[in-house]
């Protein structure tokens, strides 16, 4: 909530000056001195006032009554600089919001700080509040806080206006300033750093979750990832498996929350031999004294991998299922193609996309082809395994592309551009790549 701070002043204010008894304080607070990039860091801005002073003299100086009648101007609160970025996680100063703390003005809003407790200065209890914001330090070197100001307004005299009530004689503003701070961003060290790390920084635990555990060689199976802890939770890249033996990895759903994140693979087994999940290994810099690297994994799981119909070498049936889903999918190309030329120039929208699935049907053919299973030929050797079938490099090179591309738009939700052919679209695409397959398979005997 946005306050007015337009000041309504009972007298003519004088310039701000410094009691020789402070009244009040502001400072910024850190745990400690230094960071690492892509820490998380909690920034304090703590300030007290001298309560019985405020009870007794404090001017109420804004249109809307404040719990504590004072202005904090520390712009890099709600401005950051570029070498910090601020998080998404609960802040204590958020806007104004009942029973969380004493109302009070942050630069240019009402907010609500948080009670921190008393201290004494000068002999004098002081009560004291805090507002706080998280960042990640996104650069290494020294990173340096402004100071903070304070600012209220008192008066020693008050005199009874039978219109405006109770009005200051003798206001006087004032001043409270706060010290810079210093903050010292140290790079990740490059000791010790594992193969796998992939940016985390902080403290994690991970948990994994499967379904089915039964299933067929080639069946598409889900893989939940769950990261959790007090780290770069919301920063660090989308955890990858590229070394998971026995297993082909689809697709990848990444949903990221306050303090964990769960990632959800597609994948599916290879072979029937197959009997676990292996452990999920997850590398994070953990900045806490000692810092250091360190490495965490899942609890394998245990699977049972029944052969398929795809394990076995059937490939009049599946080249037929797939040349009938091929033909079909082309059939209603020809047609989208035709209904959009002939639409052109009266409306400007993409026609929908068929419910056909051109990358699985493409996957199915290779697979009946190569006599492996469907999720075989979706892998980096594809290239290599239609070459050793008789397949020049530039056409086997070119159909791993296109399956690819296929595969990948298939979990983007719909929404890449589809191959422009002159009017077929992907099934058009894909039955002319598959009539070059076909011969060319078929001259290398």
């Amino acid at each position: 909530m946005r306050c007015a701070l337009l000041l309504l002043a009972a007298s003519s204010p004088r310039a701000p000056a410094a009691s020789d008894e402070p009244r009040a304080f502001v400072e910024v607070a850190v745990g400690r001195d230094h960071c690492f990039v892509q820490e998380p860091i909690t920034l304090r801005l703590r300030f007290g006032v001298d309560a019985r002073f405020f009870e007794s003299h404090a001017i109420q100086p804004f249109q809307r009554r404040l719990d504590l009648p004072v202005k904090i101007e520390a712009r890099w609160l709600d401005e950051p600089p570029a070498t910090l970025q601020r998080r998404a996680s609960a802040d204590s100063a958020a806007p104004l919001a009942i029973g969380r703390g004493r109302t009070v003005v942050l630069n240019d809003a009402v907010v609500a700080a948080a009670p921190a407790g008393e201290r004494v200065v000068a002999g004098r209890s002081f009560e004291t509040f805090e507002i706080e914001r998280s960042f990640l330090a996104t650069a290494e070197g020294a990173l340096v806080i402004p100071g903070p100001r304070l600012r209220f307004a008192a008066a020693s005299r008050f005199e009874d206006d039978p219109i405006r009530g109770r009005v200051a004689a003798d206001r006087n503003d004032e001043l409270v300033e706060g010290r810079p701070m210093t903050l010292r961003v140290d790079p990740l060290p490059e000791e010790g750093r594992p193969a796998r790390f992939g940016g985390a920084v902080g403290r994690f635990t991970i948990e994994a979750e499967a379904g089915p555990t039964t299933l067929a060689v080639g069946e598409i199976m889900k893989l939940a990832l769950r990261i959790e802890g007090d780290g770069n939770v919301e920063s660090f890249p989308t955890p990858i498996l590229d070394e998971l033996d026995g297993f082909h990895v689809y697709g990848v759903v990444d949903v990221k929350e306050l303090r964990h994140r769960t990632v959800t693979f597609d994948l599916a087994p290879l072979r029937a031999e197959v009997d676990e999940l292996p452990p999920i290994p997850f590398s994070f810099f953990d900045p806490e004294p000692p810092a250091r690297y360190r490495t965490v994994a899942t609890a394998p799981i245990a699977l049972e991998v029944r052969g398929g119909a795809s394990d076995r070498p059937l490939p009049r049936v599946a080249l037929a299922l797939a040349a009938a889903a091929l033909l079909l999918l082309a059939a209603i190309a020809l047609h989208r193609g035709r209904a959009k030329r002939r639409r052109r120039g009266e409306s400007a929208a993409r026609p929908g996309r068929t419910d056909g699935d051109p990358g699985k049907a493409l996957a199915d053919f290779l697979a009946a082809r190569l006599r492996c299973p469907p999720a075989a030929v979706i892998a980096p050797d594809l290239p290599a395994k239609l070459e050793a079938a008789g397949v020049t490099a530039e056409l086997a090179e070119r159909t791993a592309v296109l399956l690819q591309e296929l595969v990948a738009r298939r979990y983007d939700g719909g929404h890449g551009e589809e191959i422009e052919d002159g009017g077929g679209g992907d099934a058009a695409v894909v039955a002319s790549l598959v009539d070059e397959l076909e011969r060319a398979l078929e001259a290398s005997g």
